[in-house]
């Protein structure tokens, strides 16, 4: 009876510390498979993160750097519409600076013509009169010569 009793003490002795032990690796297990779910959840979320946070920071620099091409693109059709303004401006004073430098020499040369055309005028009424003159001289005194010394010669003459 002892005998039987210490080896069914030793058995229920031995099955509990089986059951302990089996739960206590249980336990182990299941904090393991937890702690290792809790590291991979944990992995995920920060990829999913790094992620979410590397598209973010890709579209901002995207945006950026569409903001700064739209910019540069403006900045430059600006610039291109300015110099292209000018230079119309510039061929516009520039035509209108011709135009009246042109008009400002045709003018002088109306005026110096003109007053060429004056002078010779001028000249040409002044040498016909002065001829003129001369003639009527010449021919009042040829008219007096014949009247007082050639006629009156003649006239001895013919007596």
């Amino acid at each position: 009876l002892y005998r039987y009793r210490m080896q069914a003490l030793y058995r229920y002795r031995m099955q509990a510390l089986y059951r302990y032990r089996m739960q206590a690796l249980y336990r182990y297990r299941m904090q393991a498979l937890y702690r290792y779910r809790m590291q991979a959840l944990y992995r995920h979320r920060m990829q999913v993160h790094y992620r979410y946070k590397m598209q973010a920071l890709y579209r901002y620099r995207m945006q950026a750097l569409f903001r700064y091409r739209i910019q540069a693109l403006y900045r430059y059709r600006m610039q291109a519409l300015f110099r292209y303004r000018m230079q119309v401006l510039y061929r516009y004073r520039m035509q209108a600076l011709y135009r009246y430098r042109i008009q400002a020499l045709y003018r002088y040369r109306m005026q110096a013509l003109y007053r060429y055309r004056m002078q010779a005028l001028y000249r040409y009424r002044i040498q016909a009169l002065y001829r003129y003159r001369i003639q009527a001289l010449y021919r009042y005194r040829m008219q007096a010569l014949y009247r007082y010394r050639i006629q009156p010669l003649y006239r001895y003459r013919m007596q």
